[in-house]
């Protein structure tokens, strides 16, 4: 019989076996116990070359008293947390990498061994390197840049006061009017003012650019180095939670994989945010079917729904075997987000979620994803500030459910990007329905 203890170490499995950094898993000893793919790559060690052998193979004589160190903490049962060393690889080549290690404990809670999750990070930290002399010497040329066009201002301001001057002068020389002086120098100045303003807006829209640029950079940097190590907390939480354990460390593991669940999808909302924000989102036109769509819905969300009580339905008016083109992974993105709203703020009855033939003409089809719940509802005033960024229906919501606000921003620029738009029709205490048409084309034809 196939368990779901099976299907979750398959999986995790998997997730090991495709990572991009190395994981190795060793007893108290040091002795390898298991070498991942990457680790293959990275180190230039076959599996076979690797199992049964102490780590101290693969350290510098200088960095061997690290071993030492982590053991002591993993014996604490503490987690060693993305620090950067230096490693040997196959033939005597010193890399840099970034590594966390985490401590493997038994069922009675004692420390058995650990993972240690690997990155070569060598050309990173020789572009980072490269980065910062690139950046000195574009902030020298800045700096002489505004020395000069400080020199300039000073020098046409002088040239503009001195021209104002004669100006005044002449004006009371040959008119001998004061009235008429006196407007003359008051016009001078507003259109000083208005030079000094258009100036600054300038000014300010070439920091607002930069400032763009470098959060869409800082957004992409950080959000890779945290979705690493979460999903490493997330995969050893799930191995754990298939270990025989104790009631309160069951609930304590589970709080912890709800935890950095939650805490990736905010992340991977705020990614997806910066990359809408700086027009960074690329769609794909692959095959897919509706078949794979509505599995991942009950497989993401069905237990989730049940834990609150809630009949989770999927619905189809359309053959869902039909090779479809357009990009599943967005659309899916949108459906999921759509569903994972609609159980948070539903307490009671059932999430309906549904697709629907719209129109077919020749190999184009128009399908209706439809999410419905029988929710709070949301009031006339309150529909469209919640498709802002960082926003829910009231402050308190943010407080109660959590999230960051920003899953229906999300949705609706996505689906800017695939020429549809979100419908809502809602109701306060007569729950909501979130709908969107979506042209795909149709294989089939």
């Amino acid at each position: 019989m196939y368990t779901r203890g099976q299907e979750a170490t398959e999986r995790l499995a998997a997730i090991v076996a495709g990572s991009h950094d190395a994981i190795i898993g060793k007893d108290l000893h040091g002795v390898i116990t298991s070498w991942n793919p990457a680790a293959v790559e990275i180190f230039g060690y076959a599996e076979e070359e690797a199992l049964g052998k102490s780590t101290e193979f693969l350290l510098p004589l200088d960095r061997i008293h690290e071993e030492g160190l982590i053991l002591y903490k993993l014996l604490r049962g503490e987690r060693v947390s993305h620090f950067e060393t230096e490693r040997i690889c196959k033939g005597g080549r010193r890399i840099v990498v970034s590594a966390t290690v985490s401590p493997i404990f038994d069922p009675n809670g004692k420390v058995v061994g650990a993972y240690k999750i690997i990155r070569d990070i060598t050309s990173q930290q020789k572009t980072q390197q490269a980065l910062v002399i690139a950046n000195k010497e574009l902030a020298f040329q800045n700096e002489e840049k505004a020395k000069r066009v400080a020199e300039l201002g000073i020098a046409n301001i002088e040239k503009a006061k001195r021209a104002a001057e004669l100006v005044i002068a002449n004006i009371e020389l040959a008119f001998q009017n004061e009235e008429k002086a006196k407007r003359v120098a008051e016009l001078g100045i507003a259109n000083e003012e208005k030079a000094k303003r258009a100036a600054e807006l300038v000014i300010a829209k070439g920091v607002a650019e930069f400032a763009l640029k470098v959060k869409a950079q800082f957004m992409s940097n950080i959000s890779h180095e945290i979705r690493t190590p979460m999903n490493g907390i997330i995969g050893l939480t799930t191995l754990a939670l298939n270990q025989t354990l104790s009631p309160q460390m069951e609930n304590y593991l589970v709080g912890i994989e709800s935890s950095a669940k939650s805490l990736l999808t905010i992340l991977n909302n705020i990614t997806d945010f910066s990359k809408l924000e700086s027009g960074k989102i690329v769609l794909e036109n692959t095959s897919f079917q509706l078949q794979d769509l509505f599995y991942n819905v009950q497989f993401l969300f069905e237990k989730s729904a049940k834990t609150k009580g809630l009949d989770l339905i999927c619905l189809s008016k359309v053959d869902q075997t039909t090779p479809l083109m357009g990009d599943s992974f967005r659309i899916g993105q949108v459906i999921n987000n759509l569903i994972d709203n609609a159980i948070k703020f539903t307490e009671k009855g059932a999430i309906t979620f549904s697709v629907s033939l719209q129109e077919m003409e020749n190999s184009n089809t128009v399908l209706r994803f439809s999410v419905k719940d029988t929710g709070m509802g949301i009031s006339p005033e309150t529909q469209k500030l919640i498709l802002e960024p960082f926003t829910q229906a009231d402050n308190s919501s943010t407080r109660r459910f959590g999230g960051a606000g920003l899953g229906l921003t999300i949705c609706v620029q996505l689906l800017k990007v695939m020429g549809s738009n979100l419908v809502v029709t809602s109701a306060e205490g007569e729950g909501s329905s979130f709908s969107f048409d979506l042209v795909v084309g149709d294989q089939s034809c």
